[in-house]
């Protein structure tokens, strides 16, 4: 369960939900509504469990919270994961297009499979600390930390991993703008 990403999952649900209840003025029809519910759990599922296999390498490294992730830590082979990904991905076009419309599944499938990677702007936005305010960014509206995720998103946009941006931040701001600083290799007191 862990791999479908359950809290990230439930917002876009919640979204997905309002934007029926909208789009049909009222009330959706319920088999209509409950297929594109079980539709958009499986496309979103697949993309986070597509996203651990992308970030296994950085979350190793990055603290005891990504460390523990199940692609990172080994409780999840990446091939298996990569695999459950494009399983969960594909049966949601199929609940999709079959329930609701190709449209339909066509968008889920190709904004899930192009957000594999959107969760890695909420994952850095929660690993890396403002300057200014000392606060993570997902916790910040200073200047300096929009300007940041303004940065990490056209870094992830440029096709940037999260360890390449990290490591970029890392070169502008210090070894202080991470929340959990690595401490492997650190040799203090040592030059």
């Amino acid at each position: 369960i862990t791999l479908t990403k359950p809290r990230i999952m439930s917002l876009l649900l919640l979204t997905g939900a309002a934007g029926m209840f909208v789009g049909a003025g009222g009330w959706p029809n319920g088999w209509e509504f409950l297929a594109m519910m079980a539709g958009l759990a499986l496309a979103c599922g697949g993309s986070s469990a597509l996203n651990h296999v992308m970030d296994a390498d950085i979350d190793k490294l990055m603290g005891e919270r990504t460390a523990a992730r199940p692609v990172a830590s080994g409780r999840v082979a990446a091939p298996r994961a990569l695999e459950f990904g494009v399983v969960l991905m594909a049966l949601s076009f199929a609940v999709l297009a079959t329930t609701v419309n190709v449209l339909t599944a066509a968008l889920a499938l190709v904004g899930s499979a192009a957000t594999a990677g959107g969760p890695v702007q909420a994952d850095l936005e929660a690993e890396i600390v403002c300057p200014t305010c000392k606060t993570t960014l997902d916790q910040s509206s200073s200047p300096i930390a929009m300007r940041m995720k303004d940065y990490i998103r056209a870094q992830i946009a440029a096709g940037d991993s999260a360890a390449e941006i990290k490591a970029q931040l890392v070169d502008q701001f210090g070894p202080a703008v991470l929340a959990e600083p690595p401490t492997k290799d650190l040799h203090l007191g040592q030059r």
